[in-house]
């Protein structure tokens, strides 16, 4: 009886010493920034994807410069931006942490040169 308890006060210490890790990597990805640019747009989240700051440069916002269509859709698309590179951080350093809990994060695709972008390709060469 005396082993049993000794292996569960093991495993117990293991365990509180892996959840010790995951609260202190929250709060450091908590802590860090990821940045998207669209546009005329900047959006910066913390580690969770809340937003943290919204640049939107000055020339975009003139009295006839910008769409608020065209500004809404790269609003959208750099808190998008900002909000995958965080995701993407932390599905990597949790999986580092905790490979049993967190799968292999996807590699990301190839950046695409804008020279080779085809709008009408069908996905099929």
């Amino acid at each position: 009886m005396d082993a049993r308890i000794e292996e569960l006060e093991r495993v117990r210490h293991d365990v509180d010493a892996k959840l010790a890790e995951v609260e202190e990597l929250t709060a450091e990805l908590a802590r860090r920034r990821f940045e998207s640019v669209a546009g005329n747009v900047r959006a910066v989240v913390d580690g969770q994807g809340g937003l943290v700051d919204l640049w939107i440069d000055d020339d975009a916002v003139g009295p006839r410069v910008a769409h608020p269509g065209q500004l809404g859709g790269d609003i959208v698309t750099a808190v998008a931006g900002a909000r995958q590179a965080a995701a993407e951080e932390n599905a990597r350093r949790f999986h580092t942490l905790l490979p049993g809990m967190y799968p292999q994060p996807a590699a990301a695709a190839p950046a695409q040169d804008e020279d080779d972008w085809d709008p009408f390709y069908q996905g099929e060469d």
